[in-house]
């Protein structure tokens, strides 16, 4: 029997870092596409025309239309989200497994997190999302979860089961939300989200041991972002969307709404000690670079590293140069195509280019 195995793309700075388009692009290559985490975090995914919002089924589901599509034991699930989510996906019904043991968002999970004004206080998306997880936590009966749902009855199973029983090397792509820095163990307490979002919580969150895991993209933007007001402290120089606007000549103005509360981002300079930091604990084996564009508009669109400015390449080299990690997939636009794909410039390795690199 050969295992199933693994591939987690995570963000390597604060979210929103553009995870949909790069889950997007890699969905052909996987049998499996599973997200944790909630609907506080959503992946975009742009194809043409047509873009979408995802915040509770993987957007893989909507690139590739074979692929089976799982929300593991630890998310956390918004019916009316849900459902219509249910509706964007061709044959969902067919292809949408959802853990026993996800747990139900309820209205009084957001009424709480508003009576507590978590949205002024730290930046909260008062989606109800920590205020469930304490009812989880409690284990007083107050909480429900995706078995307590007659209608979610016909797509229950034991995800954890399904996805460690897969044979013939079947791939499975995890789905990251938000980011490295909003980790609740390891980021800035309290301006954080409510759970770990390491790859190797990720790992822990669907059930899957860290053996089976091959790859861990780790997704960085060229300058990062958090969502607006007492949000917490960011890595670089906070700088605002018109001088990233005027430096990149973008022809029109930029500003960035967070995918789930639509507030404008905050935006800052690009720091290289916090990628370091996320690089560390989450051990990637590729870097996924997006929003080349907004070093300078040339790029834009743009599917060849040779057309790239002398700018944006000498970025990428010093992002590879203080890893020691190979930059494998760069976003030059808002479609899914915008994507300069470079996985084939490096031979499959046995272990992580990582063991000579920055922790050095």
């Amino acid at each position: 029997m050969n295992n199933p195995v693994v591939t987690c793309v995570i963000d390597g700075q604060y979210g929103s870092c553009g995870k949909g388009v790069i889950c997007g692009f890699l969905a052909s290559e996987f049998d499996v596409a599973v997200r944790v985490g909630a609907p506080n975090a959503g992946h975009t995914l742009q194809i043409g025309k047509n873009k979408w919002k995802m915040q509770q089924i993987p957007v893989a589901g909507l690139a590739n239309p074979d692929i089976i599509l799982c929300i593991g034991a630890a998310g956390l699930i918004n019916m009316d989200i849900l459902e219509r989510e249910m509706r964007l996906i061709k044959d969902c019904d067919e292809r949408l497994f959802i853990d026993r043991n996800a747990g139900i968002l309820l209205e009084k999970h957001k009424r709480q997190e508003e009576r507590e004004k978590m949205g002024k206080n730290i930046g909260s998306t008062c989606e109800g999302v920590g205020a469930a997880l304490r009812d989880k936590i409690k284990r007083d009966g107050t909480f429900f979860t995706a078995k307590d749902i007659k209608p979610l009855r016909r797509y229950l199973t034991n995800v954890a089961f399904y996805l460690n029983r897969l044979q013939n090397g079947k791939r499975i792509m995890i789905e990251g939300t938000q980011g490295y820095a909003l980790s609740l163990n390891h980021g800035p307490y309290p301006y954080c989200t409510g759970r770990d979002v390491l790859a190797s919580s990720l790992l822990s969150d669907v059930g899957l041991a860290p053996s089976l895991c091959k790859d861990v993209i780790m997704v960085i933007r060229t300058y990062p972002i958090r969502v607006a007001g007492n949000s917490g402290p960011m890595c670089g120089k906070e700088i605002t969307w018109d001088k990233v606007r005027k430096d990149a000549k973008y022809p029109r103005k930029i500003i960035e709404k967070t995918t789930v509360t639509k507030r404008t981002r905050r935006v800052c300079e690009f720091d290289i000690d916090l990628v370091k930091e996320a690089a560390l604990l989450n051990r990637p084996t590729q870097i996924a670079i997006t929003f080349i564009d907004y070093l300078s508009y040339a790029d834009h669109g743009k599917t060849k590293l040779t057309a790239l400015t002398r700018k944006s390449r000498e970025f990428i080299d010093t992002i590879e140069t203080q890893l020691q990690i190979p930059v494998t997939l760069i976003k030059t636009g808002i479609d899914f195509k915008h994507i300069i794909d470079r996985r084939g410039k490096f031979p499959a390795h046995d272990k992580n280019p990582f063991d000579e690199g920055v922790n050095q």
